[in-house]
């Protein structure tokens, strides 16, 4: 599962970070991970990687934010990219394919 965790002083810091809950087949909780930084995270969707890891794709500040975990949800590393990630595939060459929005103006 992979969601926001909010602050608890939403007030001061209205922004929230990625939550990542690893649970056993019934449910149990085995282990729990937040990823984030002042500011405002969303994690909209995660796969499990083929080396056992976890890439979790969503929002921070308004642009893409890609992290990268390895099997206990330890950060291997995390990029940004311009617009907004909902959806993330592995791909074939151990890449990753990320769908989502890019706002753009016209004028």
């Amino acid at each position: 599962m992979a969601g926001i965790m909010n602050s608890s002083d939403l007030i001061s810091n209205p922004g929230g970070d990625f939550c990542l809950v690893k649970t056993d087949g019934v449910g149990n909780m085995e282990w729990n991970k937040t990823y984030g930084e002042t500011g405002h995270e969303i994690a909209w969707s995660l796969v499990q990687t083929s080396d056992g890891g976890y890439a979790i794709v969503g929002e921070k500040d308004a642009d893409i934010w890609l992290v990268k975990t390895d099997a206990v949800g330890n950060m291997e590393w995390n990029q940004t990219y311009s617009g907004t990630g909902y959806a993330i595939i592995e791909t074939s060459d151990g890449g990753y394919a990320i769908a989502g929005t890019i706002h753009s103006s016209s004028t």
